[in-house]
C-alpha cells in the first residue's frame, strides 16, 4: 500500500485576497500543493527531488478567511527518475465535513547529491484504486503527446500514427522461432565440430535468472542509446510496464531523428542478441547461444516496428520520429 503525506493549513489574512469575503489566493494554495507533493516525493525516492511540471490543477471551490484546509498526497506512477503525485485538497468544516476544493497531478524528478536526475524506485499498483490511478497516468502522457503534436503542427509538421498489435507483434516472433533457432544451431552446429555437450540440472534455472534480468536490460539498453541522442538526455526517458500484457517498455518523451529513433529501437537487438549469438558459436558455448537467439526473438517487436518505419513511403524533406507513449510503435512528423 502506498502511504500518503497530509497537512492541514488554517486560512489566515495574509493568504487571502481583498474581496470583501476574503477568499484564499489561488497562488498560496498551488504553492502549499508544491510544498506537500515534493515531500510526498522525497518520502517515497529518500532523495531531493524537484518540480518538473504540473499536468492537471483544477479548482473546483473557493476556501475563505479561518477555514481548515487539509490535503493529501501520494505517488500514482513512476519512470526513469521522475514520479507522479496526486494532491486533493479539501475545505473542513468546523463539524467535520469537507468540501474538495482542488486536485493536482504533479511530476518530480529525484536529484542525487550532485543535483542530476537519479533513478527512483519503482512503482507497482496493487490495489483497484492505484491501478486506476496509474492507467490514468498513462492517459496524461497521451495528453503531453497531444501538446507536443499541437506545438509542431502549429510549425508545419504532419503527423502519422504507426502502431503494432502487440499479440499480432508475438505472434510474428513465435513464427519466427524455428528458423532463427534452426540458422543458429546450424552455425554452432558447423563451427563447432566435433560436438561435446554438457548438461546441468541448474541450467534451467540460470537460463530463467539471466533472461528475466536481459529483459530489463533490454529496455534499458533502449533508453541509454535514445538518451544520447534526446533534447534532455535522461530527463527525456521514462520506463514502465504494460501491466495487461505484463511488457516492460522505455519509452524517449521527445521526437528524434530517423537514424536516431533506428539505433535506440535497434540495439538491444544487436547488443544483446546478435553479439552474444556470435560469441557463443565461436566460444562453443550451447547456453549463452540459447540466450542470444531467445534475445533476438525478444526484439522481434522492435524489428517490426522499423521495418514498418521503413515500408513508409513519404516525399517530405524532414521527418522526425516520436516513441509511442502507450503503444508498440512510433509517431512520424514530417513536412
Amino acid at each position: 500500500m502506498r502511504e500518503k503525506t497530509t497537512a492541514v493549513q488554517i486560512v489566515m489574512p495574509q493568504h487571502c485576497n481583498g474581496y470583501a469575503r476574503p477568499r484564499l489566493f489561488g497562488g498560496q494554495i498551488m504553492a502549499w500543493i508544491d510544498v506537500i507533493g515534493a515531500v510526498a516525493a522525497r518520502r517515497y525516492t529518500g532523495k531531493s527531488v524537484t518540480t518538473k511540471c504540473v499536468d492537471n490543477l483544477n479548482f473546483l471551490a473557493p476556501a475563505y478567511l479561518n477555514d481548515t484546509v487539509v490535503q493529501e498526497a501520494y505517488v500514482t506512477w513512476t519512470g526513469k527518475t521522475s514520479l507522479e503525485v496526486r494532491v486533493d485538497s479539501w475545505v473542513e468544516r468546523l463539524d467535520g465535513t469537507r468540501e474538495k476544493i482542488n486536485q493536482a497531478y504533479m511530476v518530480f524528478v529525484a536529484l542525487d547529491e550532485n543535483d542530476q536526475p537519479t533513478p527512483v524506485p519503482y512503482f507497482r499498483p496493487e490495489t483497484t484504486e492505484e491501478i486506476i490511478e496509474y492507467s490514468a497516468a498513462e492517459q496524461r502522457r497521451l495528453a503531453h503527446l497531444e501538446e507536443i503534436s499541437r506545438e509542431l503542427e502549429s510549425q508545419g509538421w504532419r503527423r502519422i500514427e504507426l502502431v503494432i498489435s502487440i499479440v499480432k507483434a508475438n505472434v510474428y516472433v513465435l513464427l519466427a522461432m524455428i528458423p532463427v533457432f534452426a540458422v543458429g544451431f546450424a552455425l554452432f552446429v558447423l563451427c563447432n565440430r566435433p560436438l561435446h555437450l554438457s548438461f546441468s540440472l541448474m541450467g534451467p534455472v540460470w537460463f530463467i535468472v539471466v533472461y528475466l534480468a536481459l529483459i530489463v536490460v533490454h529496455e534499458l539498453v533502449h533508453g541509454i542509446t535514445w538518451a544520447v541522442f534526446a533534447e534532455h538526455h535522461w530527463k527525456d526517458i521514462e520506463f514502465g510496464v504494460m501491466w495487461q500484457l505484463l511488457t516492460p517498455y522505455c519509452t524517449c518523451t521527445v521526437p528524434l531523428a530517423k537514424g536516431q529513433y533506428f539505433l535506440g529501437a535497434l540495439m538491444p537487438l544487436i547488443a544483446l542478441g546478435i553479439i552474444p549469438t556470435a560469441i557463443a558459436i565461436a566460444c562453443g558455448s550451447l547456453f549463452w547461444l540459447i540466450i542470444g537467439l531467445v534475445m533476438i526473438l525478444s526484439a522481434g517487436g522492435d524489428v517490426l516496428i522499423v521495418l514498418k518505419l521503413l515500408r513508409y513511403k513519404t516525399d517530405a524533406q524532414e521527418i522526425l520520429i516520436y516513441d509511442h507513449p502507450t503503444k508498440g510503435g512510433s509517431i512520424i512528423f514530417e513536412r
